[in-house]
């Protein structure tokens, strides 16, 4: 009996150790999926945000200022879900206004420029003119569906002809 149990209690842990190494195997292979994942990510992100910067500095911009080019500011955070749907549009923009300076500003990292610009509620995308003139505009509702964000950019390029 002893012997059965000896060879059961081997036979055991051999299972238990293949099993760890599976478990060992199946993690580090979803571990290179996630990173290979993740390189494609940042790929995907560097090639659609090359023509958007994040504004770091928290003094950047105020309104009135006067601005080299047309400066659209996408004032966004990350836990917001309306933002989130407008990222992609607001992406694709970029690419049909190669004049145009498109910035993000962070909600929660640009407190200071979130409260000269007297932003209450995002996403808001604000316009800034080379005059010092700006327009604002706050909700999906106003710069969704991508057409809306689109007439928003094109009579704001036309304006300054």
């Amino acid at each position: 009996m002893k012997k059965i149990l000896l060879a059961a209690a081997i036979v055991a842990l051999s299972l238990t150790a293949c099993s760890k190494k599976e478990a060992s195997d199946t993690a580090q292979a979803e571990e290179i999926a996630a990173t290979q994942e993740a390189s494609a990510d940042e790929t995907i992100t560097a090639q659609t945000e090359n023509n958007i910067s994040d504004c770091t500095d928290d003094e950047q911009f105020r309104p009135g200022m006067k601005v080299d080019q047309l400066t659209i500011l996408d004032f966004t955070a990350t836990w917001c879900g309306p933002c989130q749907k407008l990222k992609p549009v607001f992406h694709e923009a970029t690419a049909q206004y190669p004049g145009v300076t498109f910035m993000t500003v962070d909600y929660d990292r640009n407190p200071k420029t979130v409260e000269a610009f007297g932003i209450t509620g995002i996403p808001t995308v604000v316009i800034l003119k080379p005059d010092g003139t700006m327009e604002s505009y706050t909700g999906t509702d106003k710069l969704l569906p991508a057409e809306k964000l689109t007439a928003i950019i094109t009579n704001a390029v036309q304006s300054l002809k």
